[in-house]
């Protein structure tokens, strides 16, 4: 009796951990973090269109696909110990995170004006003295602009590149600060009738998703190849782009 009963619980055992196998591996948390304009801290993140590129592509994968916003200090911290399985978007160059082969996207931050204000080279710093420049909460400026005598005006709350924008337009900053000018200044985009960018050149970043460490390979390559697949059939960039 006490033999047969082990074989059955045995047996059990190894269902319950077979399912549970199967369930972990139809599952995957996304961790997310603030990073304007693509992730604003107040934006729900069923409305964001980062979210859903990655989320279209997951759900060809996992049956639950959950994302979560946390601060990027936590957001480290439970990646590493495998509490979210992928953190997004992160900047290339952070060191001992491992990433998914290619970068969602690309970054050269820049400086919009009203076109007649248009300040074509960015290099000409001295030309930003007394500027007030408008800067979205959470956006890391580049060294050029720290150093240069502009006063940096933070601009906090959801929704700040548009309401960076309208506040450029009514003349209540002189510049807007951008992580990406090319989201918004591109020939599809009435706004490009009123404002012009400039870049600041030779600060391109890969902005890319981390993977956990404790990630199987089998998994892990499953991910990346789907993710590679998608970023060919249409980049992330090109799919903002026809967003209305």
């Amino acid at each position: 009796m006490n033999f047969k009963l082990t074989l059955i619980l045995i047996f059990a055992l190894t269902i319950a951990l077979v399912l549970s196998a199967k369930a972990s591996a139809e599952k995957i948390l996304v961790g997310v973090v603030n990073y304007p304009p693509h992730i604003n801290q107040g934006e729900p993140l069923e409305n964001n269109a980062t979210t859903q590129y990655l989320n279209t592509i997951l759900k060809k994968i996992y049956t639950d696909v959950d994302f979560i916003k946390l601060p990027l200090k936590r957001a480290l911290i439970e990646l590493k110990k495998g509490k979210i399985d992928l953190l997004y978007p992160l900047n290339d160059d952070m060191a001992d995170i491992s990433y998914l082969s290619k970068p969602l996207f690309y970054t050269v931050p820049g400086l919009c004006f009203k076109k007649e204000n248009f300040i074509p080279m960015l290099s000409a710093t001295h030309l930003f003295k007394k500027m007030i420049i408008g800067i979205p909460a959470g956006v890391e400026v580049v060294s050029t602009l720290k150093e240069a005598k502009a006063h940096l005006r933070i601009i906090e709350g959801s929704g700040t590149i548009n309401r960076g924008v309208n506040m450029l337009l009514g003349d209540r900053i002189d510049a807007l600060y951008h992580p990406s000018p090319a989201q918004i200044y591109h020939f599809s985009n009435p706004l490009s009738k009123s404002i012009a960018c400039s870049y600041f050149y030779g600060y391109s970043s890969g902005v890319s998703i981390a993977s956990s460490p404790t990630m199987p390979p089998a998994q892990y390559q499953r991910i990346n190849r789907a993710y590679i697949g998608a970023l060919k059939n249409k980049s992330y960039e090109f799919s903002i782009a026809e967003q209305p």
